[in-house]
């Protein structure tokens, strides 16, 4: 929503007649758009459906019987966003109840138990973070099942153990 006048924007806000975005006008915009024009106090960040006290209670009755994909392939990472542009303790403790608990310890039992199965249909209603850690725990579990059977190439020295880059004299001795 802004909070004045601008001038020749009048075509942000499809709805309006005018050449001219009148104050209090409401409009969607990206959320770096959003953000900076927050930041500038010129308007007000309103919160999507999706993330507003009604569905926010739906969300926090079941996270994991909830497709939060369906509302937004990035809920978290817009959630999070959102949560700190407005200060919304509300919002942020109910992103962390969503992501954490049943709807978690689901998604790492599937990422490490799945290794032989075709999970895409599973990973279908994921949002955008499930899906890299899904992909990170699944992909650790592959490396760790092929590491037992020793079918896993050879171990590389990580840089955290050499010394500027150089190896040091016990490395270079074995």
């Amino acid at each position: 929503v802004t909070n004045l006048e601008a001038p020749g924007l009048g075509f942000l806000d499809p709805s309006s007649g005018s050449e001219d975005l009148a104050a209090e006008s409401k409009i969607e915009v990206p959320l770096w758009l959003g953000s900076v024009l927050h930041s500038k106090k010129m308007a007000r960040i309103e919160l999507p459906k999706h993330f507003q006290t009604s569905y926010r209670e739906h969300v926090e009755s079941g996270p994991a019987s909830v497709n939060l994909r369906e509302r937004s392939v990035h809920y978290f990472t817009v959630g999070g966003e959102l949560a700190k542009m407005r200060v919304d303790d509300a919002l942020q403790n109910t992103l962390r109840f969503a992501f954490s608990g049943e709807r978690f310890k689901d998604l790492m039992d599937l990422a490490y138990n799945s290794t032989t199965e075709d999970v895409s249909e599973k990973i279908r209603p994921l949002t955008d973070v499930e899906r890299t850690l899904f992909y990170s725990g699944y992909r650790a579990s592959n490396e760790f099942v092929a590491w037992k059977k020793r079918s896993s190439r050879n171990l590389l020295v990580s840089s955290a153990a050499t010394t500027n880059g150089h190896a040091t004299k016990r490395q270079k001795l074995s």
